[in-house]
Protein backbone atom coordinates (compact mmCIF):
# COMPACT_ATOMS: atom_id res chain seq x y z
CA UNK A 1 0.00 0.00 0.00
CA UNK A 2 1.32 3.44 -1.21
CA UNK A 3 2.31 6.04 1.31
CA UNK A 4 -0.05 8.54 0.08
CA UNK A 5 -3.02 5.77 0.94
CA UNK A 6 -1.86 4.88 4.48
CA UNK A 7 -2.00 8.82 5.04
CA UNK A 8 -5.56 8.87 3.29
CA UNK A 9 -6.83 6.66 5.48
CA UNK A 10 -5.01 7.40 8.28
CA UNK A 11 -6.81 11.04 8.34
CA UNK A 12 -10.12 9.16 7.49
CA UNK A 13 -10.24 6.92 10.34
CA UNK A 14 -8.75 10.56 12.50
CA UNK A 15 -12.26 12.43 11.31
CA UNK A 16 -14.77 9.53 11.30
CA UNK A 17 -13.17 6.77 13.70
CA UNK A 18 -13.67 4.31 10.90
CA UNK A 19 -12.47 3.83 7.51
CA UNK A 20 -13.19 1.19 4.69
CA UNK A 21 -9.49 -0.03 3.24
CA UNK A 22 -9.48 -0.92 0.12
CA UNK A 23 -6.76 -4.24 -0.76
CA UNK A 24 -5.90 -5.19 2.61
CA UNK A 25 -5.46 -8.16 0.62
CA UNK A 26 -5.12 -8.22 -3.15
CA UNK A 27 -7.69 -10.84 -4.80
CA UNK A 28 -5.55 -13.74 -5.38
CA UNK A 29 -3.58 -13.11 -2.08
CA UNK A 30 -7.13 -13.47 -0.70
CA UNK A 31 -8.32 -16.33 -2.34
CA UNK A 32 -4.82 -18.03 -1.53
CA UNK A 33 -5.38 -17.46 2.06
CA UNK A 34 -8.64 -19.15 2.12
CA UNK A 35 -7.62 -21.82 0.05
CA UNK A 36 -5.30 -23.14 2.67
CA UNK A 37 -7.68 -22.32 5.42
CA UNK A 38 -9.86 -24.55 3.52
CA UNK A 39 -7.11 -26.91 3.41
CA UNK A 40 -6.33 -27.15 7.34
CA UNK A 41 -10.32 -27.53 7.99
CA UNK A 42 -10.86 -30.02 5.69
CA UNK A 43 -8.13 -31.88 6.79
CA UNK A 44 -9.26 -31.41 10.31
CA UNK A 45 -13.17 -31.96 9.72
CA UNK A 46 -15.82 -28.95 9.65
CA UNK A 47 -17.59 -30.16 12.60
CA UNK A 48 -14.45 -29.63 14.89
CA UNK A 49 -15.00 -25.27 14.02
CA UNK A 50 -18.67 -25.81 13.41
CA UNK A 51 -21.02 -23.66 16.34
CA UNK A 52 -23.24 -21.39 17.52
CA UNK A 53 -23.20 -17.50 19.22
CA UNK A 54 -25.30 -15.31 20.49
CA UNK A 55 -24.48 -12.76 18.00
CA UNK A 56 -25.28 -14.90 14.95
CA UNK A 57 -28.61 -16.15 13.92
CA UNK A 58 -27.47 -19.77 12.39
CA UNK A 59 -24.65 -21.52 13.28
CA UNK A 60 -21.08 -20.66 11.50
CA UNK A 61 -17.58 -22.05 11.40
CA UNK A 62 -14.98 -20.08 13.74
CA UNK A 63 -11.06 -20.81 14.21
CA UNK A 64 -9.49 -18.84 16.73
CA UNK A 65 -6.09 -17.45 16.53
CA UNK A 66 -5.44 -18.80 19.91
CA UNK A 67 -5.80 -22.51 18.26
CA UNK A 68 -4.60 -21.84 14.65
CA UNK A 69 -1.10 -20.11 14.53
CA UNK A 70 -1.67 -18.77 10.74
CA UNK A 71 -4.05 -16.25 11.96
CA UNK A 72 -1.65 -14.90 14.58
CA UNK A 73 1.30 -15.15 11.67
CA UNK A 74 -1.21 -13.27 9.18
CA UNK A 75 -2.33 -10.47 12.19
CA UNK A 76 1.10 -9.83 13.52
CA UNK A 77 1.53 -8.95 9.62
CA UNK A 78 -0.52 -6.16 9.30
CA UNK A 79 -0.17 -4.81 12.84
CA UNK A 80 2.32 -2.08 11.26
CA UNK A 81 0.08 -0.95 9.05
CA UNK A 82 -3.02 -1.00 11.21
CA UNK A 83 -0.64 1.26 13.71
CA UNK A 84 0.14 3.55 10.67
CA UNK A 85 -3.18 4.07 9.96
CA UNK A 86 -4.65 4.47 13.48
CA UNK A 87 -1.72 6.43 15.01
CA UNK A 88 -1.82 4.22 18.40
CA UNK A 89 0.88 1.90 19.44
CA UNK A 90 -0.92 -1.12 18.71
CA UNK A 91 -0.52 -4.95 20.01
CA UNK A 92 -1.99 -7.78 19.01
CA UNK A 93 -4.98 -9.37 21.10
CA UNK A 94 -6.80 -12.25 18.80
CA UNK A 95 -8.32 -13.09 15.64
CA UNK A 96 -10.08 -15.65 14.12
CA UNK A 97 -11.77 -16.84 10.69
CA UNK A 98 -15.39 -16.84 10.35
CA UNK A 99 -17.66 -19.13 7.85
CA UNK A 100 -21.34 -17.13 7.45
CA UNK A 101 -24.19 -19.65 6.10
CA UNK A 102 -26.55 -18.25 4.02
CA UNK A 103 -29.46 -16.44 5.57
CA UNK A 104 -27.14 -15.59 8.69
CA UNK A 105 -27.77 -12.26 10.37
CA UNK A 106 -24.78 -10.86 12.47
CA UNK A 107 -26.63 -8.81 15.07
CA UNK A 108 -25.70 -5.43 15.53
CA UNK A 109 -23.43 -5.77 18.68
CA UNK A 110 -20.27 -4.08 20.43
CA UNK A 111 -16.85 -6.25 20.92
CA UNK A 112 -15.16 -6.70 24.25
CA UNK A 113 -12.36 -4.37 25.90
CA UNK A 114 -9.64 -6.92 23.70
CA UNK A 115 -10.86 -5.39 20.45
CA UNK A 116 -10.00 -1.52 21.31
CA UNK A 117 -9.43 -1.53 17.52
CA UNK A 118 -10.80 -3.95 14.84
CA UNK A 119 -10.79 -5.16 11.10
CA UNK A 120 -13.49 -6.86 9.85
CA UNK A 121 -11.86 -8.59 6.23
CA UNK A 122 -13.83 -10.05 3.89
CA UNK A 123 -12.33 -13.22 2.15
CA UNK A 124 -14.83 -14.57 -0.27
CA UNK A 125 -18.79 -14.59 -1.20
CA UNK A 126 -19.65 -17.99 -2.47
CA UNK A 127 -22.17 -16.04 -5.11
CA UNK A 128 -20.05 -12.56 -5.36
CA UNK A 129 -22.49 -11.08 -3.88
CA UNK A 130 -21.49 -8.17 -1.58
CA UNK A 131 -23.09 -8.31 2.48
CA UNK A 132 -22.74 -5.18 4.03
CA UNK A 133 -21.38 -4.54 7.60
CA UNK A 134 -22.64 -1.50 9.31
CA UNK A 135 -21.28 0.74 11.91
CA UNK A 136 -22.95 3.28 14.48
CA UNK A 137 -22.09 6.57 14.18
CA UNK A 138 -22.46 7.04 17.93
CA UNK A 139 -19.77 5.38 20.83
CA UNK A 140 -21.30 3.13 23.31
CA UNK A 141 -21.64 4.52 26.72
CA UNK A 142 -19.34 1.76 29.11
CA UNK A 143 -20.57 3.91 32.63
CA UNK A 144 -24.03 2.18 31.75
CA UNK A 145 -23.24 -1.59 32.84
CA UNK A 146 -25.95 -3.11 30.70
CA UNK A 147 -25.13 -0.97 27.29
CA UNK A 148 -22.02 -2.98 25.98
CA UNK A 149 -24.16 -6.66 26.02
CA UNK A 150 -26.68 -5.29 24.15
CA UNK A 151 -27.56 -7.67 21.08
CA UNK A 152 -30.11 -6.16 18.37
CA UNK A 153 -31.25 -6.49 15.33
CA UNK A 154 -30.93 -3.37 13.79
CA UNK A 155 -28.99 -0.23 15.25
CA UNK A 156 -32.46 1.45 16.05
CA UNK A 157 -32.61 5.36 16.34
CA UNK A 158 -29.30 5.52 16.17
CA UNK A 159 -27.26 6.65 13.34
CA UNK A 160 -25.01 4.20 11.57
CA UNK A 161 -22.51 3.80 8.33
CA UNK A 162 -22.86 1.06 5.90
CA UNK A 163 -19.48 -0.17 3.98
CA UNK A 164 -19.62 -2.72 1.06
CA UNK A 165 -16.61 -5.00 0.63
CA UNK A 166 -14.83 -6.57 -2.03
CA UNK A 167 -12.88 -9.87 -1.79
CA UNK A 168 -9.73 -8.70 0.17
CA UNK A 169 -11.12 -5.61 1.31
CA UNK A 170 -11.40 -4.90 5.37
CA UNK A 171 -13.13 -2.16 7.36
CA UNK A 172 -11.00 -0.74 10.31
CA UNK A 173 -13.43 0.60 13.31
CA UNK A 174 -13.53 0.55 17.45
CA UNK A 175 -15.16 -2.89 17.90
CA UNK A 176 -15.23 -2.02 21.72
CA UNK A 177 -16.44 1.35 21.52
CA UNK A 178 -18.67 1.12 18.81
CA UNK A 179 -22.06 -1.14 17.46
CA UNK A 180 -21.79 -2.84 14.37
CA UNK A 181 -23.37 -5.51 12.41
CA UNK A 182 -24.82 -7.04 8.79
CA UNK A 183 -28.68 -5.99 8.89
CA UNK A 184 -29.89 -8.11 6.09
CA UNK A 185 -29.61 -11.89 5.64
CA UNK A 186 -26.28 -13.30 3.66
CA UNK A 187 -27.49 -13.44 0.60
CA UNK A 188 -24.29 -16.15 -0.32
CA UNK A 189 -24.46 -19.73 0.45
CA UNK A 190 -21.54 -18.94 2.70
CA UNK A 191 -19.02 -15.83 2.67
CA UNK A 192 -16.17 -15.93 4.22
CA UNK A 193 -14.17 -13.38 6.31
CA UNK A 194 -11.43 -12.60 8.84
CA UNK A 195 -11.82 -10.59 12.14
CA UNK A 196 -9.04 -8.92 13.82
CA UNK A 197 -8.18 -7.34 16.78
CA UNK A 198 -5.68 -4.92 19.05
CA UNK A 199 -5.43 -2.92 22.20
CA UNK A 200 -3.20 0.46 22.64
CA UNK A 201 0.08 -0.80 24.17
CA UNK A 202 -0.32 2.97 26.24
CA UNK A 203 -3.97 2.93 26.95
CA UNK A 204 -6.64 1.80 29.00
CA UNK A 205 -7.18 -1.64 27.34
CA UNK A 206 -3.21 -2.77 27.52
CA UNK A 207 -3.39 -5.17 29.38
CA UNK A 208 -5.54 -7.50 27.53
CA UNK A 209 -2.75 -7.50 24.91
CA UNK A 210 -2.59 -11.30 23.20
CA UNK A 211 -6.23 -11.67 24.48
CA UNK A 212 -3.94 -12.12 28.20
CA UNK A 213 -3.13 -15.40 26.84
CA UNK A 214 1.07 -14.90 27.57
CA UNK A 215 3.60 -17.09 26.80
CA UNK A 216 7.23 -17.20 28.36
CA UNK A 217 9.40 -15.56 25.60
CA UNK A 218 12.59 -16.31 27.27
CA UNK A 219 13.62 -19.00 24.33
CA UNK A 220 16.84 -20.53 24.05
CA UNK A 221 18.00 -22.25 21.31
CA UNK A 222 21.23 -25.56 21.31
CA UNK A 223 22.34 -25.80 17.76
CA UNK A 224 24.25 -28.94 16.99
CA UNK A 225 27.31 -28.90 15.63
CA UNK A 226 28.09 -29.97 12.73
Amino acid sequence: MTKTAVETYHEQFARDGFCLIKSVLTPDVAARLLADVAEDIHRVGMDKFFGQTSIHSNPGLEIYSHDYKLLNSFQWGLTGLVRDITGANLTPGFAYFQIYQKDNHLFVHSDRSSCEYSMSLTLAYSDDLPWDLTVSDSLVDHSDADEGKVVAEDHGAAKYHRLTMAPGDGVLYPGYDRRHGRLEPNPNRWSAHVFLHWVDADGPHAKYAFDEKFKDTNVDFNIPKA
